[in-house]
């Protein structure tokens, strides 16, 4: 194997392909010219993929059991498609008794509470029953739209105010399911991006189902370069690109994972506030954190709000944000004042 040559893996347990819906690219140096050799792995997690670009050292054996451990150690805690995760026990238990969980629910939980609430009740992960109502789940496939009184009755069971985080555990009622698939990716990039840290690695680009962390310098000795797509579902092409170091890059979307009844198109990102798939025109919303699952939450947060709420949040909260709206047959960017600092080219 020379040094261009990638190592691969992939992680033993999966989450179906339906979770992915991102759009955004890592654009790469050609060839192993730059400021240092670098080591490119990948494998598959969570029904998608992973990759990792770092430097090449003499412990990259150790580093790719290390990795592929940690995503499955991830998926036993949080995955909503393993019938034994810890995050599935939750949602089987049938009475309102304290529960507890890990520090490590607890702290993902606590996560998705801040969003929930910055956000004006529009980022909800309790929804997870009306995912698997629509057929977004891990036991359906979307087929038809529900009937109205299906989508209320189970409307009654969603709601961060029906959750209750206790010391070291919570209470939940009967019915409650917690779906954790809009902030577990980037929870797991963080989590890689801490482990490639503690294996002493200094310049690496950590990248699930497009939700991106990278740090240091790529390998031709610059900021790396992100590139984010085009919100078409047929095609994969630059809309516009960035360069980063230090930060998290994560995009929300409603064009690549939906289902048509009756000629019209369903969403799989639902308003936990209505019951139904989201209807704006705000197609893709693209945002920038230090930490990858706040960057993953908050992008779920603005394609729930729409474009002008959205913004105004990102606003609120200093978040450099970039949404794509669908004005007539074109689409138009628009971002907010921290995103300008970001772009490094735009293709319309």
């Amino acid at each position: 194997m020379n040094n261009c040559d990638a190592i691969e893996t992939a992680a033993m347990k999966r989450w179906p392909a339906v979770l992915l819906a991102a759009s955004v690219v890592l654009v790469l140096a050609a060839g192993c010219s730059g400021e240092y050799t670098p080591l490119r792995l990948q494998g598959e997690t969570m029904g998608t993929t992973w990759s990792v670009v770092t430097t090449r050292t003499d412990s990259d054996r150790e580093l790719v059991n290390a990795i592929t451990t940690e995503l499955v150690r991830i998926n036993d805690v949080m995955s909503t498609w393993q019938s034994d995760s810890e995050l599935s026990l939750v949602n089987a238990i049938d009475d309102a008794s304290p529960v507890q969980i890990s520090p490590e629910l607890y702290s993902l939980i606590n996560m998705a509470q801040e969003i929930h609430e910055q956000s004006d009740g529009a980022y909800d992960v309790t929804v997870g029953a009306l995912v698997g109502l629509w057929g977004f789940g891990p036991t359906q496939r979307p087929v038809r739209v529900p009937d109205d009184d299906a989508i209320n009755r189970i409307s009654a069971d969603v709601g961060f105010g029906q959750l209750h985080l206790l010391s070291d555990g919570l209470k939940k009622p009967q019915g409650l399911a917690i779906d954790l698939s809009s902030i577990a990716k980037g929870y797991a990039v963080d989590q890689l991006s801490e482990l490639l840290t503690t294996h002493g690695r200094e310049h690496f680009m950590v990248e699930i189902g497009g939700e991106i962390r990278a740090h240091g310098l790529s390998p031709r000795g610059t900021l790396w370069r992100i590139g984010i797509e085009r919100p078409e579902s047929g095609h994969r092409i630059p809309f516009t690109s960035l360069s980063i170091s230090g930060m998290a890059v994560a995009t929300s979307g409603d064009y690549r994972n939906y289902f048509e009844d009756g000629g019209k198109r369903y969403s799989h990102i639902i308003d936990p506030r209505t019951g139904y798939p989201v209807e704006h025109r705000l197609v893709s919303a693209t945002v920038l954190h230090p930490s990858a699952a706040m960057a993953d939450g908050y992008a779920t947060a603005i394609t729930v709000m729409g474009d002008e709420s959205g913004l105004a949040m990102a606003e609120r909260q200093r978040l450099p944000v970039l949404l794509i709206i669908r004005q007539n047959d074109a689409f138009e960017a628009v971002s907010s004042t921290a995103f300008q600092h970001f772009v490094r080219t735009t293709d319309g």
